[in-house]
This record gives C-alpha cells, sequence and structure tokens, in this order.
C-alpha cells in the first residue's frame, strides 16, 4: 500500500530547536529546585538555552517559512477572531502557527530569555554565582534573584497553557506533538495558509547555531 502524502511544515533545525528547549528546560527546573549538587551544569545550561534563544532570533529572521516571525506575527485582530472562532467551534485550521499560538512562541522565548539573563547575575553568596554576578551590586542581584525565581513560576505556568493547547488540538484531529516529530501533517482542503515553499539549508543553521553558541561562551566566560 502506497504511503499517504504528506505536506512539510516544519525543517529539522525548528523541530530540533524545540525539542532541545523542552529538555534543557526540564533540566534547569530539576537541577534549580531538588539537585544544589548540579549547580554547575545548571549554569552551563543555562548559557545553553541563551545560545538557543539567540538561534531562534535570527531563525525567525532568515530562517524557513513557517519559521520567521513575520509569517505568523498577525495582528491583534486577527488573534481575537481565532479566540472567537474558538469560542464558538468555529476554528481554523493552520499548517502552521495560527495567531494566537504564533504570539504565545514570542512570550515563550521572551519569557526563556529573561529567565537565562537573570541567571547570569544571580549568586548564593557563597558556593556558587552567575559569569556576570560579580559587575553588579548586592541590590541588583537581589532583583535579578527575584526574577528568576519568578520567572521560572511564569515559564511552568506557560507550558500548562502549551500541553492544554496540544490536548484541545488533539480532539481536533490536529496532532502537533507529532507533527513538530516528524515536519509533516496530513494535507487537507481546509487549512487556511498554504503549504511553505521556502526552505533553509540545515548547514546554514548549523553554522547559525555554532555562531550563537561561540558568542554566548565568550561573552559569560
Amino acid at each position: 500500500m502506497a504511503k499517504a502524502a504528506t505536506i512539510k511544515v516544519w525543517d529539522l533545525p525548528i523541530r530540533l530547536w524545540h525539542w532541545s528547549l523542552v529538555a534543557l528546560l526540564m533540566f534547569l527546573w530539576y537541577s534549580g529546585e531538588f539537585a544544589d549538587d548540579l549547580m554547575q551544569w545548571h549554569l552551563w545550561a543555562g548559557r545553553a538555552i541563551l545560545a538557543l534563544v539567540l538561534f531562534r532570533i535570527i531563525w525567525g529572521i532568515a530562517g524557513s517559512q513557517t519559521a520567521r516571525f513575520s509569517q505568523f506575527i498577525k495582528s491583534p485582530s486577527a488573534i481575537l477572531g481565532e479566540l472567537k472562532g474558538l469560542a464558538s467551534g468555529d476554528v481554523n485550521r493552520h499548517l502552521g502557527h495560527n495567531p494566537a499560538g504564533g504570539w504565545f512562541v514570542v512570550a515563550v522565548i521572551s519569557l526563556v530569555f529573561l529567565q537565562a539573563f537573570s541567571g547570569l547575575f544571580v549568586t548564593d553568596g557563597y558556593l556558587w554565582e552567575g559569569p556576570w554576578a560579580s559587575v553588579v551590586s548586592g541590590d541588583t542581584q537581589d532583583l535579578m534573584m527575584t526574577l528568576h525565581e519568578l520567572g521560572i513560576k511564569f515559564i511552568l505556568a506557560a507550558v500548562a497553557v502549551h500541553i492544554s493547547a496540544i490536548v484541545v488540538h488533539g480532539i481536533r484531529q490536529d496532532h502537533l506533538v507529532g507533527a513538530m516529530f516528524s515536519g509533516r501533517k496530513q494535507p487537507a482542503s481546509d487549512y487556511v495558509d498554504h503549504p511553505p515553499t521556502a526552505w533553509r539549508s540545515p548547514w546554514l543553521a548549523l553554522a547559525v547555531l555554532c555562531f550563537c553558541s561561540i558568542s554566548v561562551y565568550f561573552a559569560t566566560r
């Protein structure tokens, strides 16, 4: 039996970025809350998060079509229309991010960046400190620690919202998790956006990631 045709939606760099971010956030949450002996690894994972965020920003400007911010950042009226449709049961189907999901991506990237950035300045005053903690005052360290402690709560809330959205989409037979593994979706006639046509080379993505990683390393060593 011939294999059913599918539509390519997400490129490999975005899928690897997504699951790397998931894994790092899980480790950072666990090591920050329950494993003080992993704090040095926590600090290095925070740097890795910064490199991923920087990569996502660049890839959101110059990457593949569905990765670009210009493709999924829509007007407030578009978001309102999407939410009204969700409430009434008349929901548009999108190959890529829907308007609300697009802004959610921006919010998550912003939260993760602020969490990692604030971690550069925090210290326990004894065993460990972020790479930039020594260049700021104690008051600034305290402020950054407060932001760091609040930030993880906002990130966990965003994770809960994301999981809820996945469940809703699963009920509608729009399997987001599977697409983020395979990069492809089943074809359908009721998608409101067109299949993407502009793809960037994974080698370009690797070059961008190397640039971001090296930049973060030298900025935070």
